[in-house]
């Protein structure tokens, strides 16, 4: 049974009680209920406190390139310009694992296979894959859902503290699907907490069974500082299953113009590049 005191006093529990509380807590709320994701955020914050430099992490710019997936409209089509592989219009954004309905936010991923694995594409799919580069130096980033195992320094944190993360490990991995879709309330009312026009959050990508990681940066930051690089459009084929099929490189465009139009090249000689798992090979 939870109490007030569980929450008042959450830096002397230890990591598995820290974590018990949390998901008893977040398992009790129905989160389409608004008074139940104003009091989740509310406890958060008070649980979190000001500890988020335990989750910070700063990433150089030269080290990545931001990967966006878009499926093409139908097969035969392409994109014409960079705001239809950008962040969606507010009308049409949907509740997702980093965001609220109507509150775009630019999501991209550290590997092309991770945003393709993203998507869930099918046979004959036509799909966009465009790289973007930050152009500033470095970015700040608040990692949730890392395994401990991989986390430097995780043995040194306080128990509560230990106990967070694995809470965030528990939600960020959590396959969620239109049946438990407000679920997703439990992780982006986190990220609401967290990213600002400075600070992105980085996530493990589930679709890509962990192997990937998935970027989010608020629509300021991404306009400020995110540049187009270039695109890609490519066909599925040889489809397995979601996590083992192929893609062939169609068409791409590696320069724009003063309007931001995607110019197209068709591309002749490519044979294909194998996904499976987040492997991404040339063939």
């Amino acid at each position: 049974m939870l109490k007030k005191e569980d929450f008042t006093n959450f830096k002397i529990h230890s990591r598995q009680k820290a974590l018990e509380i949390l998901l008893e807590f977040s398992n009790r709320l129905d989160f389409a209920d608004t008074k139940a994701q104003f009091l989740y955020e509310q406890t958060m914050l008070r649980v979190i406190g000001k500890n988020t430099l335990a989750f910070k992490r700063t990433v150089s710019s030269d080290d990545i390139i931001l990967t966006r997936v878009r499926k093409n409209c139908s097969s035969g089509t392409l994109f014409v310009n960079t705001e239809n592989v950008w962040l969606p219009p507010e009308e049409v954004t949907r509740l997702g694992r980093a965001n609220f309905p109507k509150a775009p936010v630019f999501y991209c991923s550290d590997w092309p296979a991770t945003s393709i694995f993203e998507v869930k594409p099918n046979q004959g799919d036509w799909l966009t894959i465009t790289n973007y580069k930050v152009n500033i130096p470095q970015f700040d980033c608040i990692v949730l859902g890392e395994s401990p195992d991989s986390l430097t320094g995780f043995n040194d944190l306080p128990p509560f503290l230990q106990g967070i993360h694995d809470y965030f490990r528990k939600i960020f991995t959590e396959r969620i699907n239109e049946a438990n879709i407000n679920n997703y309330f439990k992780t982006a009312i986190v990220c609401k907490g967290f990213i600002t026009e400075s600070t992105s959050i980085m996530y493990p990508s589930v679709a890509s069974n962990l192997n990937g990681w998935n970027f989010v940066f608020s629509e300021k930051f991404a306009n400020k500082n995110i540049k187009f690089s270039d695109s890609r459009t490519q066909r599925v084929f040889n489809y397995i299953d979601q996590m083992d099929f192929k893609v062939k490189c169609l068409f791409e465009s590696n320069e724009i113009t003063k309007d931001n139009d995607l110019i197209w090249e068709k591309i002749f000689n490519c044979k294909g590049h194998e996904l499976a798992e987040s492997i991404y090979t040339d063939r």
